[in-house]
């Protein structure tokens, strides 16, 4: 049915923007546009009652060819062509202009109207998200670094290395392309979730906050031309969630474990130092003077967390601290806090407001890429969902994982670590318990989630 809507888009857009017939080349790549456009846009959500926006590059320097660009978009077919001739035929809406100024850049966004969504029957939504997605960067190694004051990805030189991250990527995505990974939800459920996260980007400024299941490919971004700095793994719609909807991710239509390495960073700083970290990294010889209504000891350990990360991060001393800490609540001052951390981590203080914490992301992505990769070698292609320095699998490989991450830790540190394992409820549905009868698994086996993975197998059977 997808292919159905694009052929008769395709004709649309072809009757509307040339005057002579297209190349048989041109076809091909207007089809790869409109399928792009579609999927971008569109949420498979059955109930949903409006599309949410999604965002373009309409700014012809983005389709230059370059390492990071799709030779298949182009800004004459994606943008003048295709998007155009949507938004004229009143398929689509243009709901905000993209600005940049030199200090802030938002792209272009718009939203299918009534008449696009209209085209999409109910299993058609459904089985949107089990097709392969057109992406606009195809290389899955990427430096981003500040230019101008703005983030910016820019070209590198290759070399052996390069080649091998790529190749290993390569392994892990085709170990990720052989499963379907989906969410535990009823599609109210799924719907109020695409609600939640378009709304965050929106409050936030950043992103556009969709739920796109077809997101199952990986890619590294550094952050220094050297590539050792960051390289953490990205791209999976697993990392875009909010945190307390892991419990609900399936790989395969079976429930998930997350490992966690306890203490990363601290461990490896002091490893580095020839020390052994004793203890609760967060835990300092600092109390506070109050406890905000509804808060406990493990909310201000929370706190120290992440204000030990704001300074491994920070490549200078900071004289405030991050809003969203909030110490006037606990009353104590940012000063407290920095001593007190920096007192209970003398071994490693001088690391602090270096801007460490890059190198410490790519000391864990190393480890990140050998685990990954190892794993889908010795299991025959099974992949593990990465959230930068944690993992969820599949509740049945929970002890070959975590001996996986203590050994490869070991093996590159010379000491041990503790590995934090979340175990996810049985869930079959989240708003009531499942009752042993043959109407309720009946029942289950019509969630979107279970059609999905039956639509996802017989599209690789077939």
């Amino acid at each position: 049915m997808l292919e159905t809507i694009i052929d008769g888009l395709a004709q649309k857009v072809v009757s509307h923007s040339y005057k002579r017939k297209p190349d048989s080349d041109s076809k091909r790549k207007i089809r790869i546009s409109i399928r792009k456009i579609l999927m971008d846009c569109i949420s498979p959500s059955r109930k949903a009652k409006r599309q949410h926006w999604a965002s373009i590059h309409k700014n012809s320097n983005h389709y230059a060819l370059s390492q990071y660009s799709n030779p298949d978009i182009t800004y004459k077919i994606h943008i003048e062509r295709v998007y155009e001739s949507l938004i004229q035929l009143g398929y689509l809406i243009e709901v905000k202009s993209g600005v940049f100024d030199g200090n802030v850049r938002l792209l272009t966004r718009y939203e299918a109207t009534d008449k696009l969504a209209s085209l999409f029957d109910e299993n058609t939504l459904l089985t949107l998200p089990v097709q392969e997605r057109v992406s606009e960067n195809p290389e899955l190694v990427r430096v981003r670094i500040e230019v101008d004051g703005m983030k910016q990805l820019v070209g590198f030189n290759d070399n052996d290395d390069i080649q091998e991250m790529r190749r290993n990527l390569e392994i892990i995505n085709a170990a990720l392309s052989t499963r379907w990974i989906d969410l535990e939800l009823t599609d109210d459920e799924f719907e109020q979730l695409e609600t939640r996260m378009h709304q965050r980007s929106i409050e936030r400024n950043e992103g556009e906050g969709r739920l796109r299941l077809h997101d199952r490919q990986l890619y590294r971004v550094f952050n220094s031309l050297d590539f050792d700095r960051g390289g953490r793994f990205y791209g999976g719609w697993w990392q875009m969630v909010p945190s307390q909807y892991r419990s609900k991710i399936l790989i395969d239509g079976k429930r998930t474990v997350e490992l966690d390495f306890s203490t990363l960073h601290p461990t490896i700083l002091y490893a580095q130092a020839g020390e052994i970290l004793e203890e609760d990294a967060y835990q300092i010889d600092l109390e506070p003077i109050t406890i905000p209504a509804g808060k406990d000891s493990d909310d201000f350990r929370t706190v120290i967390k992440r204000a030990f990360n704001a300074m491994l991060n920070a490549e200078h001393r900071l004289k405030q601290p991050p809003h969203e800490l909030k110490l006037s609540e606990w009353s104590i001052s940012w000063k407290q806090l920095v001593q007190a951390i920096e007192a209970r981590h003398q071994p490693i203080a001088k690391h602090f407001f270096t801007g460490a914490g890059l190198r410490l992301q790519f000391e864990d992505s190393q480890i990140a890429e050998e685990i990954m990769v190892e794993f889908v070698t010795l299991m025959g292609m099974v992949p593990l969902l990465p959230i930068h320095d944690s993992f969820i699998c599949h509740h049945g490989y929970v002890k070959d994982v975590e001996n996986l991450m203590v050994e490869k830790f070991q093996n590159r540190f010379g000491v041990a670590i503790k590995i934090k394992q979340t175990h996810f409820e049985v869930s079959y549905n989240s708003n009531s318990e499942i009752e042993d009868n043959f109407d309720d698994i009946l029942s289950y086996m019509t969630e979107s989630h279970e059609v999905r993975l039956e639509l996802f197998r017989n599209k690789h059977i077939h």
